[in-house]
Parts: structure tokens; sequence; C-alpha cells
């Protein structure tokens, strides 16, 4: 696996375990969100998260994904954009 310190500093650790699962939910593979949720629950055993934050940062993720597909230009740029906004209402929806 490899990890990237592009903007190592010291922030909020929801952001860091939001961001990380974030970009494995937009991987294509069928284990990705499994690997997204092992991340957080591991990155919660070292370090007390809150779950509301985690999840409301990993939906901006989504939120902001979604709308930078849906400008792009590309024919399909409005199904993409819609697959990855049904990602994040299934984020929101696992809350509840």
């Amino acid at each position: 696996m490899l990890v990237d310190f592009d903007r190592f500093s010291l922030g909020d650790p929801e952001l860091d375990a939001a961001t990380f699962a974030a970009e494995a939910d937009f991987e294509d593979s069928p284990h990705a969100l499994a690997s997204g949720e092992a991340y957080i629950a591991g990155f919660g055993e070292a370090y007390p998260l809150n779950p509301r934050l985690v999840r409301a940062y990993r939906v901006h993720k989504h939120v902001a994904k979604a709308l930078r597909t849906a400008t792009a230009i590309r024919l399909d740029a409005g199904e993409r954009a819609l697959a990855i906004l049904m990602g994040a209402n299934r984020l929101m929806e696992n809350s509840a």
C-alpha cells in the first residue's frame, strides 16, 4: 500500500481518516468500501475518532468529487456524478 504525505501536517485526524476512506470509495474494486472502513477502524484504535465528523468529511469528499465530475467535458459526466452522489447518500443512510 502507498501512503502519500504531500500535505503532511498536524491537523484534524477525522479529516485524515475520511480522506483516505473516500479515496478507497472511489476505487473500482469490490473491496474498496471494506478497505476504507477497515482503515477508519484501525485508525480509531490508535486514536479516538468522532464517527459523525469522519462521516461528514467523507460525504463532503463525495460531493466535491461529484461537482468536479459533473463539470467535466464528458458525455457521461452527469451519470458519473450521480453515481458518486449515490455513494454519499449511502454513507448518510448508514449513519441513521
